[in-house]
Formats: structure tokens, sequence, C-alpha cells
């Protein structure tokens, strides 16, 4: 799969113990055939780094993707939202999102509203210490 930054591959993430599926979207593809089969670059370097998030961290991470309350109902998503966030945005976006987050008289009362179904659902699947399927 393509995209204009691209090729993405499929890494899984994990989430306290909770195995998490992102595309990536730095892994480049390039052709390893004739025929226009396509593989990926060989790996040479792996990052393992445990990146730490407070519940506002999370809570943010979801409330700017601005979705739907049902799609923030399914553990999955909130964990493949956050992942995707770390994993193809990093550091500073969340850093962006916690600025927007951190001054909540700026926000309508809807947002509010939102923001804290967000928190609730980032301490519910991430900060419980016991997954949901």
């Amino acid at each position: 799969m393509g995209t204009a930054l691209g090729w993405q591959q499929t890494t899984t993430a994990d989430l306290n113990g909770q195995p998490t599926m992102v595309q990536q979207m730095h892994r480049r593809c390039w052709i390893t055939d004739e025929a226009g089969t396509r593989g990926y670059e060989p790996v040479a370097v792996t990052v393992l780094a445990p990146v730490a998030l407070s519940l506002d961290d999370a809570a943010a991470v979801l409330f700017g993707w601005e979705i739907s309350y049902e799609e923030l109902a399914d553990d999955k998503t909130v964990r493949e939202l956050v992942a995707d966030t770390v994993i193809n945005q990093g550091g500073q976006r969340i850093e962006e999102l916690r600025c927007q987050i951190d001054t909540p008289q700026e926000l309508d009362a809807e947002q509010r509203v939102f923001l804290a179904y967000c928190r609730h659902r980032a301490a519910e699947v991430l900060f419980t210490g016991h997954p949901r399927e």
C-alpha cells in the first residue's frame, strides 16, 4: 500500500502487553524483480524503546483523532490510535495535542464532554491492567 509519503509496512506495537497492529509510514518498498513483485528494504536497525504516556497524553491522542464516540467504544481502536500516533507521529505531535487540551477554557462544551470521554476510554482500555477484547 503506497502513500504520498512512501510505503507502509505492518508492525506490531506492544501496549501494556496487548499486541497492536500499526502501519509504519516510513517503510519504503522497492521492486525485487522484473515482474513487479515488491519487497521491503532490508532492516538494518530495530528500535525498541518504551514510550511512557500519561493518562492525559493518551486522552489528548484520542481527542486529536476527532473520531466518533462509537469508534472509541472499541478497545482495539483505542489501542490502534495510540500506537499509530506514537509510531507515525511521535512525541512532538503528542506534545502539540497536549497543548490543545491543557487549556480547557478554549474548548467548547461539546469538546470538553468528548475530551472527558477520551480520558475515560484511555483509562479503561490502557491503564487498568485488565485488557478487554
